[in-house]
């Protein structure tokens, strides 16, 4: 069995690596996210804001229905 050839590198080895900044440590640049403080919470409203997963849960719901009543339907049909 051939042993198996590295493909040619597309940079050249006396080239740096492109280097990605780091990601700041939790001492740096802690005051200047814009954060809440902590005694204040705002109120959500769940109900108003996933209103939609109701509707589409029960729009599946009915699919479901529907295709089980149809496959149903076909096996007295078929049998």
């Amino acid at each position: 069995m051939a042993k198996k050839s590295r493909r040619a590198r597309s940079r050249q080895p006396g080239q740096p690596r492109p280097s990605t900044p780091a990601p700041p440590t939790s001492g740096e640049g802690s005051e200047d996210r814009g954060t809440a403080p902590q005694g204040e919470k705002k109120q959500v409203d769940f109900r108003a804001e996933y209103a939609y997963v109701l509707t589409d849960l029960r729009q599946m719901g009915f699919i479901a229905l529907a295709m089980f009543a149809v496959l149903v339907a076909l096996s007295f049909v078929i049998y």
